[in-house]
């Protein structure tokens, strides 16, 4: 068999197969982005609205430290 003719052949089974392919890799990064989609934490923009409310000590003293930060 000749050389050219072999070589046909191969092109032809390799544009048969690259439809395949991409349709596989397609799919594949389709199920990739879902499965990290839903493990991803849920985010909003907005505002929030509260009460502001007086709270007042039972005990007297002093504050010694403020763990948080306003913000």
């Amino acid at each position: 068999m000749p050389v050219g003719a072999i070589v046909r052949q191969l092109l032809s089974k390799m544009r048969k197969l690259i439809p395949i392919v991409l349709a596989v890799a397609a799919v594949a990064a389709y199920v990739v982005y879902r499965v990290r989609a839903a493990h991803a934490p849920y985010s909003w923009s907005g505002t929030v609205e509260a009460r502001t409310i007086e709270v007042g000590s039972r005990v007297g003293g002093r504050v010694q430290d403020v763990l948080v930060r306003e913000g």
